[in-house]
């Protein structure tokens, strides 16, 4: 029974890491897309603070020239600087393309989650992604 507990351990944090990462990349599209009010921070201040997320990566891949664009922002470049790439994003399919790789890793912790017989954490985790999903929309 040790191993098959080893096996739950296991399971368990794959569950975790995915809904993790889901979570991580929806906030990293909620910069692009939300409000600063609904945020409580500037709209792209991910990118403002040199973060490089899923959706300023993956339209640097989209469009090589957009990388460009990156490397010439810093703390001190000015605000059009910033608005340009943020609208850029914005108006991408990465938005979308992010939000399908969320549900992906979503996807593998529900796949995971029906492979686990513990039914104590089920309806805990089931919860946490249902949520993470409404907070996709």
């Amino acid at each position: 029974t040790s191993n098959a507990d080893e096996k739950t351990i296991q399971k368990m944090k794959m569950i975790g890491h995915n809904i993790g990462m889901s979570f991580q990349i929806v906030d990293d599209v909620l910069d692009f897309t939300s409000t600063e009010k609904k945020l409580g921070k500037p709209i792209g201040s991910d990118l403002r603070n040199g973060h490089m997320t899923l959706p300023v990566l993956l339209e640097m891949k989209r469009i090589p020239s957009f990388a460009d664009k990156i490397e010439k922002l810093h703390p001190h470049a000015s605000e059009a600087q910033f608005d340009e790439c943020i609208n850029q994003i914005r108006q991408s399919p990465v938005i979308q393309d992010s939000l399908d790789i969320s549900q992906r890793y979503l996807h593998k912790a529900e796949v995971l989650l029906d492979s686990i017989n513990n039914d104590d954490v089920k309806p805990l985790f089931k919860k946490l992604i249902k949520k993470l999903q409404t907070r996709m929309r």
